[in-house]
């Protein structure tokens, strides 16, 4: 096996983060972009590191207001217990996948929800990838009895 030469090792460097700089743009990109609510949060605290446009519609909070807040703190969940249900099994599996969920928008309207989320490593650091398909359809009244949907799951 031949030695690299002192400009072929800093050729290969410099094609790796060349590489990884193209990756993240692709990621952010897909991400900002999608129609999907995302979030990427920190673990395992859970503020928001990061969100996309689809998020901030549906839930009505800025940019500025989410950012380094939990979802606990921005009343995301309509049952605070979720919050378990999701770790419990995310935990559990490594991912949650299609979890039907209420959440609750900045004024308080209801929403179902499909969730599903991933455990992820980023620069060392363990993330928690969520993304939630929103039923708007199916927005909730504030009167409406969220009871049976619970008892149906």
């Amino acid at each position: 096996m031949r030695e690299l030469t002192l400009r072929e090792l800093t050729d290969k460097v410099n094609e790796q983060e060349k590489l990884i700089k193209e990756s993240e743009r692709t990621f952010k990109a897909i991400f900002c972009i999608n129609p999907v609510p995302m979030v990427l949060a920190s673990i395992p605290e859970g503020q928001i590191i990061i969100a996309n446009d689809a998020f901030y519609e549906t839930s009505e909070w800025t940019p500025e207001e989410a950012m380094g807040k939990t979802m606990q703190e921005l009343g995301i969940y309509d049952n605070p217990a979720d919050r378990i249900k999701i770790l419990t099994e995310a935990r559990a599996k490594g991912f949650v996948k299609n979890m039907r969920l209420i959440f609750r928008n900045r004024h308080g309207h209801r929403f179902y929800s499909s969730f599903s989320a991933k455990f992820l490593t980023i620069h060392e650091d363990p993330h928690f990838l969520a993304i939630s398909i929103v039923d708007m359809g199916n927005r909730l009244g504030d009167n409406e009895v969220l009871d049976d949907r619970r008892t149906n799951d």
